[in-house]
């Protein structure tokens, strides 16, 4: 267990200031604040406790469950894989740490930071479907240099291990990634489609899945504060009505990435990225 907090920078508070303990826990939180192959905005290294400290000030009433959060859920804060590990070694510690805690019977919520640091998460946690919320497919063979990075690790992934992919609000990408998705068979839901009963059609067929909620699938009138913003996004409200086709029995997982805040304060994006935290916690308590 000692290896589950080698590495780590404990944050100056929890998410929201919960106040439960490692062993009692249900949920754990550990942010990565990896900014390394950003390519547009910086900042997503501020995101993790940025999204901590909006967490503090708004309701824990929940609109997709329709539960109230107390402040004495079984949610531990492990804190911050350090900022300061070289790029490769950062991504080994995100898997270490979320292999510990997926063995340990509690479930992974890991705050980025870009979004390369859901490939090791998905990698250790070995999924059958991963659903991601994303503006973008990220399935680039090279970006700017990076053969891992924030536009290729789902390319990185799929060829590393097979899971199936539905990808949620993406609507900007290149030949080259269509053509990989294709090959792949990823599903697609677009922006603005209106038969989203297909998603619990195809959530049907899968016992272990991970979400990973990339925040620019979003407009960018709800979250300015991200590393690539893309117009014509899904709006919070449309989010909130895909969560009720999700069987939360069988998510194993979920992340939150690519917020982009200046400093370590609270954003109209971070604000939001700590509300989506507090929603999906609500729908695995019964």
């Amino acid at each position: 267990m000692e290896e589950l907090f080698t590495n780590i920078y404990r944050p100056l508070s929890p998410f929201g200031g919960v106040t439960a303990n490692w062993k009692d826990s249900r949920f754990v939180i550990i942010g990565a604040p990896l900014e390394f192959t950003v390519s547009w905005f910086r900042g997503q290294k501020n995101a993790p406790n940025s999204i901590r400290l909006s967490a503090y000030n708004i309701e824990w009433s929940c609109i997709s469950s329709g539960k109230i959060l107390q402040d004495n859920i079984p949610l531990y804060d492990i804190g911050n894989i350090s900022p300061f590990l070289p790029f490769n070694k950062f991504l080994d510690e995100v898997g270490k740490k979320v292999s510990i805690i997926i063995h340990s019977n509690k479930l992974p919520i890991l705050l980025g930071g870009e979004h390369t640091v859901t490939l090791p998460a998905v990698q250790y946690v070995k999924p059958d479907a991963l659903v991601l919320f994303d503006a973008h497919l990220d399935l680039r063979d090279e970006l700017n240099g990076f053969r891992i990075g924030h536009g290729t690790w789902l390319r990185r992934l799929l060829e590393s291990q097979h899971l199936d992919v539905l990808a949620v609000g993406t609507r900007a990408f290149s030949q080259e990634e269509i053509s990989f998705a294709r090959v792949k068979n990823i599903f697609f839901i677009p922006p603005f489609e209106k038969n989203i009963e297909k998603l619990k059609d195809w959530l049907k067929r899968y016992r272990k899945i991970y979400l990973s909620i990339d925040l620019d699938v979003f407009d960018p009138a709800y979250t300015p504060e991200v590393g690539n913003p893309e117009p014509f996004g899904i709006s919070p409200r449309e989010f909130l009505s895909l969560l009720m086709f999700i069987p939360f029995n069988r998510v194993c997982g979920f992340d939150i990435v690519e917020a982009a805040p200046t400093e370590e304060k609270e954003t109209t994006t971070t604000i939001l990225a700590a509300k989506i935290v507090l929603e999906l916690i609500s729908n695995f308590i019964y």
